[in-house]
């Protein structure tokens, strides 16, 4: 059990490339193998392999011989899906993931770790971040006015 919660960053940050390049837009119409996922995100290929593994092991993606294919839970990755999850994903990877490496600040001081890495007051973060997740920004900005 702990090393399942240990290596649950790696997980969240692998999700979060897969977000970030697109990957589940890039297998919408057909399977592609991990060379031409790797050309079409200007990413190594091997470096590649080992994230879209790891999304195997967690039901992302699914590999038939050499080629990558969706699975089910990959559709909330598409960009242009109605449930996306894709800008939520990157958000996480990043900022609340970034925020999240900084706990034990806001467990020592109490104040809060979103502040102390992204230099600003979390209530404020959306003049910041380009992305504004559809079906996240309502409920995260009532939750701030709490």
């Amino acid at each position: 059990m702990l090393a399942k919660l240990l290596y649950g960053y790696k997980a969240t940050q692998c999700l979060y490339v897969a977000a970030k390049l697109n990957i589940a837009d890039h297998l919408k119409h057909s399977p592609k193998t991990i060379e031409e996922l790797a050309i079409m995100t200007n990413s190594n290929a091997d470096s590649l392999n080992r994230v879209m593994r790891c999304l195997i092991v967690y039901v992302v993606f699914q590999q038939q011989d050499k080629t990558f294919l969706l699975n089910p839970s990959a559709e909330d990755l598409l960009s242009d899906s109605k449930n996306t999850m894709k800008d939520f994903v990157v958000l996480c990877g990043e900022e609340l993931y970034q925020a999240a490496g900084d706990l034990l600040y806001t467990v020592q001081t109490g104040k809060p770790a979103f502040n102390l890495s992204m230099a600003c007051h979390i209530g404020n973060i959306w003049k910041q971040i380009p992305i504004k997740p559809r079906y996240f920004m309502t409920p995260w900005k009532e939750a701030l006015s709490l």
